[in-house]
């Protein structure tokens, strides 16, 4: 029983929608009862400013039929093309297949599902003036809920399965674009686990969702010690091109501490030093200025050039 009642859950905000390069063509595995696994579909899906189109991954032409029957499906539904968010779970390697989790132009959420090559498209009643910034679908044999969703002002909710009723979470301070999400499950709590830069902050809820207990634990900024300080006193400011919180490569200027400061005032100083025979410092202004941002490392440079 525990075995069976046990589920985890997360989402990193690196894997949030926007946050990573993607190709916006999706399986849409077939529900077919008379076969024991998951196949993998010969054709990819997307959406399109007019309908839904299914597309051969390997050959490439357009299934007509396909494509037509879930279009028209979609519109009898009520849905306004294109589509702004989707989300699912594009693996085989799941006990079953729940489809995605789709968002309309005007922000109706609709479920699809194929189910022997047939739509199964349900309008659900989550509202439309969320903000939604993301959903997660994660399929378990509990039958819970289908996964997370996120709203742009950092809310939690579960989607309770078959009703689509909207679950809240305590989620107070997160912030889903710095912040990564976990849900731990038991046969007699629940376990919310919220990751930033600087802490990490867990509560334990019932199996009603309701907040039993919490605990922050505070983060030690990387770097803190006696390495990072004497970094940030000679280097003020660094580039970097990763982001534990950004999938892709992008340029970042990151700046250090107040040991910074200090590395800048040293490096003012022995400029003044090194150079006050050669004239007034005021006369290279531009070097100055150059200086009150690179700090030590910036003086080198000024060195070399001076004496050549």
């Amino acid at each position: 029983m525990i075995r069976s009642q046990r589920q985890s859950f997360e989402i990193k905000a690196r894997d949030l929608k926007g946050r990573r390069p993607q190709m916006a063509l999706y399986p849409l595995f077939n529900n077919d009862p008379g076969i024991a696994m998951i196949p993998f579909p010969e054709d990819v899906f997307r959406f399109t400013e007019k309908g839904m189109e299914f597309i051969n991954a390997d050959t490439k032409p357009k299934d007509e039929a396909l494509s037509k029957s879930f279009t028209e499906s979609l519109k009898e539904k009520g849905f306004a093309f294109p589509a702004t968010l989707i989300s699912g779970n594009p693996t085989n390697l799941k006990p079953f297949d729940e489809g995605y989790f789709v968002k309309d132009s005007q922000g109706g959420v609709f479920h699809i599902r194929r189910v022997m090559d047939q739509p199964d498209i349900r309008k659900t009643d989550i509202p439309v003036d969320m903000g939604i910034l993301d959903m997660a679908v994660s399929e378990n044999q509990r039958r819970e809920f289908y996964g997370i969703l996120m709203t742009e002002k950092g809310g939690l909710f579960l989607i309770a399965w078959d009703s689509y009723a909207l679950i809240p979470l305590p989620s107070d301070g997160f912030d889903p674009r710095r912040m990564d999400v976990k849900l731990l499950v038991n046969p007699l709590y629940r376990t919310l686990i919220l990751t930033g830069e600087d802490r990490v902050h867990a509560t334990v809820m019932d199996t009603e969702y309701q907040p039993l207990k919490s605990f922050t634990l505070p983060f030690s900024h990387t770097g803190s010690g006696l390495d990072g300080n004497v970094k940030d006193f000679l280097f003020p400011f660094r580039l970097r091109l990763e982001s534990p919180w950004q999938n892709q490569a992008k340029m970042q200027l990151q700046w250090g501490s107040l040991w910074s400061f200090g590395g800048i005032v040293l490096a003012m100083i022995l400029y003044f030093i090194f150079f006050r025979r050669k004239g007034p410092f005021y006369r290279n202004g531009g070097e100055f200025g150059f200086l009150m941002i690179t700090g030590l490392f910036g003086l080198l440079p000024l060195i070399f050039v001076r004496e050549s």
